[in-house]
């Protein structure tokens, strides 16, 4: 006989076993239902300092390749079901050609959290990435230029996000290359207005004089008003009519957020495509077996405690060393080839694509990293792939450090100085010095 202690404990225990199914659908580690040895509970830390992963990845004893959006999307579901649970618990048994009823609707799958612990995400979608927390890569540039800078541009909003046909084109070819498959996801061409719309009013006009040629005074339309009057006219008569700005209107409606291309656009960007994926050096490693594309770390810095990340372009592996890689679209037409590479040093100096690299190494944890350049000039598409030295990675390293450092104290201070705090004399450099000195001598 039972008591009602009994049923109250038999009750307790299962709710219990309820609540633990339930947190194991929902993707919570339990102890007994979840699988231990799942790919998912594994999550390194890249937290303040990553020295000892480098050294694993330098050994060979580990290499992190734990994709961690497998805990945020795309979980198996359990195969028990509750409603059957609960109908072994609490029902008598039915006979098996009875069907079961299951009134239990699937949760949805969990979206990418807000806050991403510290370690490594494949999959992460590029605006969910640019709206979690931390410092990256780009932010560290734009404090470079000045903290009253990134104040404007990361705290109080006043300074906008630059957009050029430069940034369009450096972030096409980086589709076309690495992610050809998301293309239609992004971008959109615009297939131009179909033969025989209205484009302006003279053509509104036009149509409706001939309209009205043959037509007796009572039956013509009104050559005169605004043009939205001369479009309903016209639109009486001719249902299937097409208005130029009407057609460009909706087609912007239907294609969403995508970015808006021109076909010479894609035209140009596809060449600069062929161009790197023909290159033997840029080919075989954005073709590598080993890449992975857009994958998205987050760590903290050791120095400040500050939440950082970084995701970049490309990521391989080549003889048990991590390489990351960047892609970037260049215009240097017209400039000596003996004088190439030195141009290019400056491209990555005055680019901060230095401090980038060295940040990307730490967080990621890379060994080496790579630029792919290619230049985007009309009909001279070469490319370069150039590494970077372990002095540039260094000499990035330390720029960056001390920005973070610069960062920090802003954030505790709440200033943010001025790129100029102090007057100044400014001085002759060298070469104008010894054009004074010639003039000195010459007058």
């Amino acid at each position: 006989m039972e008591t009602e202690s009994s049923v109250a404990d038999d009750d307790q225990t299962l709710r219990e076993r309820f609540g633990e199914q339930l947190a194991a659908e929902r993707g919570d580690f339990v102890p007994g239902i979840s699988d231990p040895n799942d790919p998912k509970w594994v999550h390194n830390d890249y937290s303040a300092s990553n020295q000892g992963e480098k050294e694993e990845v330098a050994t060979g004893d580990a290499t992190d390749t734990t994709d961690h959006s497998e805990a945020f999307s795309n979980q198996p579901e359990p195969e028990t079901n509750l409603s059957e649970l609960v109908a072994d618990q609490n029902e008598p048994e039915t006979p098996e050609t009875e069907p079961k009823v299951s009134n239990v609707v699937p949760a949805p799958k969990p979206e990418w959290p807000t806050y991403f612990e510290y370690g490594r995400y494949e999959g992460v979608p590029n605006n969910t990435y640019h709206a979690a927390d931390g410092i990256s890569s780009s932010m560290l540039k734009d404090a470079r230029i000045s903290l009253m800078y990134f104040y404007g541009r990361y705290i109080a909003g006043t300074i906008k996000r630059e957009t050029s046909d430069a940034f369009t084109m450096g972030s096409l070819v980086h589709s076309l290359v690495l992610e050809p498959a998301k293309f239609d996801e992004e971008y959109a061409v615009f297939p131009g207005i179909p033969a025989g719309a209205f484009t302006n009013t003279d053509s509104l006009k036009a149509f409706i004089r001939e309209y009205n040629a043959d037509k007796p005074k009572s039956e013509q339309l009104k050559l005169t008003g605004k043009k939205e009057e001369l479009q309903e006219a016209i639109r009486a008569v001719k249902p299937d009519a097409i208005f130029a700005d009407e057609y460009e209107q909706q087609w912007l409606e239907n294609i969403g957020n995508k970015t808006v291309l021109t076909g010479e656009q894609l035209r140009l960007a596809k060449a600069m495509q062929q161009a790197v994926l023909s290159d033997s050096v840029a080919g075989y490693y954005v073709n590598h077996p080993s890449r992975s594309v857009e994958v998205s770390y987050f760590g903290m810095d050791e120095d400040t405690e500050i939440d950082v990340r970084v995701r970049p372009d490309l990521e391989i592996t080549i003889d048990n060393e991590r390489v990351g890689i960047d892609l970037k679209t260049i215009s240097m037409g017209r400039v000596r080839q003996d004088l190439l590479r030195a141009r290019l040093h400056r491209e990555i100096i005055d680019r901060d694509y230095h401090v980038s690299a060295a940040m990307y190494c730490d967080v990621a944890n890379l060994d080496k990293f790579y630029w792919i350049f290619v230049n985007k000039d009309e009909g001279y598409h070469w490319v370069a792939v150039v590494e970077a030295s372990r002095e540039e990675i260094e000499l990035g390293r330390l720029e960056y450090r001390k920005t973070m450092l610069a960062l920090k104290k802003a954030y505790d201070s709440g200033v943010w100085p001025a790129p100029i705090t102090e007057q100044y004399t400014d001085n002759l450099n060298d070469y104008d010095i010894r054009r004074l000195e010639m003039l000195s001598e010459q007058v």
